[in-house]
């Protein structure tokens, strides 16, 4: 990792094709257009389907609705868990163990270790946080009339749409604005639609480079007069 001329860290990563990209931090400037153009494509879309002829509702919506009471309650269910699985996230957070000072490499191993190993613990506690609210929840549906799990239905497909959406897009736009060439002179990617249409194995790989720089603290890794090659 690096700073660049802004003091804005950044790393050079491989692409499967063999091209090389930097990716840095954002500005705040580009934080506050990542967090508008989300909320911008998830209200459209939350438009989109309170209109019965749009192409929206009549896809995510309207075959729900002709589906009876029972479909109704399990699409709710459906809505309801990706609620909980991101509630269960911040819940349960993993603890956060930091490198020693001046660590050595074994120590660093040693971290990343411990690290890795609180993982299978978190997922067994969230997913138990999880199921035990979905148990709830579909006792609370069990005996709704459709006409009031047709009103839940749709505010919850709504919110859960545009919800997914939103997370959709600060990711795509994250990468978009993040991705440079290596040189930091331009965008590496051309538009935002070119990002979206990046294999998602792709999408997440930069997208989780981008979290990597985003964690590190500027003041401590060297700024571009110490640094070989950094022009931008």
């Amino acid at each position: 990792m690096f700073l660049d001329r802004l003091c804005r860290t950044a790393m050079e990563v491989a692409l499967p094709n063999g091209e090389k990209v930097r990716v840095r931090v954002l500005s705040d400037t580009e934080r506050r257009d990542v967090e508008l153009h989300a909320l911008r494509e998830s209200a459209l879309l939350v438009e989109k389907l309170r209109k019965e002829d749009s192409p929206e509702y009549q896809a995510i919506l309207l075959p729900v609705r002709q589906g009876g009471a029972e479909r109704i309650r399990e699409s709710l269910v459906a809505y309801r868990r990706v609620v909980f699985i991101r509630e269960s996230i911040r819940e349960i957070a993993a603890q956060f163990i930091p490198f020693p000072d001046n660590a050595t490499d074994a120590e660093k191993r040693d971290v990343l270790l411990r690290r890795e190993a609180q993982t299978p613990e978190l997922i067994q506690k969230r997913a138990e946080w999880v199921d035990k609210r979905l148990t709830e929840y579909r006792e609370s549906l069990a005996d709704k009339a459709e006409a009031d799990l047709l009103q839940l239905f749709d505010k919850q497909a709504a919110d859960g749409n545009a919800n997914g959406l939103y997370q959709d897009e600060i990711l795509r736009a994250t990468v978009y604005y993040s991705t440079e060439t290596p040189d930091g002179q331009a965008h590496y990617y051309a538009s935002l639609e070119e990002v979206r249409g990046l294999p998602t194995s792709i999408l997440t790989f930069l997208h989780d480079r981008y979290l990597e720089v985003d964690r590190v603290d500027p003041f401590l890794l060297p700024s571009p007069s110490v640094t070989e090659s950094l022009t931008a």
